[in-house]
C-alpha cells in the first residue's frame, strides 16, 4: 500500500509542475539584423513590462529622389530610430497555445527616426536632413529558432532640413516587411 501512496504523490507532483501556464511576457533583450523592403537595419528591442519594448534601430534606408521632375534615382541615406512598442495580443497568443518567443506578436508603435545627411549613395544626390514621427501598426512572427519575418505599415509625418533649399514638411506613407535573423 505504501508503494500505491508513494507513486501516486510522485504522479501528482509531477502534473502540478507540468500544468503551469507559460507567463505572457516579452523577451528581456532582443538583438539582430533585418534586411527589407527598403533598407538594412541592425536593431535591439529592450523588454521595459510584460507588453512594453523599447526598440532602437541603425541602418540604412533606401529612397528615391526626383531629378529633372520625372526620373526617379534611388539612394540610401543612414538612419537611426527608437521606437516603443506595445505588444497587445500576448495573452491571448499563449492561450491559444502560440509562439510569443522573440517578441511574436502585433504590436502598435511610434516610431521616431533620423536621417542625417552625413553620407549618401550614390554622392550626386543632394539629400536633405530628414525627422519623421509615424505610428504604426504591425505584426512579428519567430521562424525557427533564430529568424523572424516583421511587417508594419502607417502614416505619419516627416519634415526635410536642408541648407540650399526651404524646410518642407509632408505627410508620408510607411510600409515595410522585414527579415531578421536574431543573435
Amino acid at each position: 500500500m505504501k508503494k500505491y501512496i508513494i507513486i501516486y504523490i510522485l504522479f501528482t507532483i509531477t502534473l502540478i509542475s507540468r500544468a503551469q501556464e507559460q507567463q505572457a511576457s516579452l523577451t528581456e533583450s532582443t538583438m539582430g539584423l533585418q534586411i527589407g523592403t527598403f533598407g538594412v537595419w541592425i536593431y535591439n528591442e529592450a523588454k521595459i513590462s510584460n507588453s512594453l519594448a523599447l526598440r532602437a534601430d541603425l541602418g540604412i534606408d533606401g529612397y528615391l529622389a526626383t531629378v529633372n521632375s520625372d526620373i526617379f534615382k534611388p539612394y540610401v541615406i543612414p538612419s537611426v530610430s527608437m521606437e516603443p512598442r506595445w505588444y497587445y495580443n500576448l495573452k491571448r497568443r499563449v492561450r491559444k497555445g502560440r509562439r510569443i518567443d522573440s517578441n511574436s506578436g502585433d504590436f502598435v508603435s511610434l516610431i521616431a527616426k533620423i536621417n542625417p545627411n552625413v553620407f549618401v549613395f550614390p554622392n550626386n544626390i543632394n539629400s536633405p536632413h530628414l525627422f519623421s514621427i509615424i505610428p504604426t501598426w504591425g505584426l512579428r512572427r519567430a521562424i525557427g529558432r533564430n529568424f523572424n519575418l516583421e511587417t508594419s505599415m502607417g502614416a505619419g509625418y516627416r519634415v526635410a532640413f536642408s541648407p540650399s533649399t526651404k524646410t518642407t514638411k509632408e505627410l508620408i506613407y510607411y510600409i515595410n516587411l522585414r527579415f531578421g535573423f536574431v543573435f
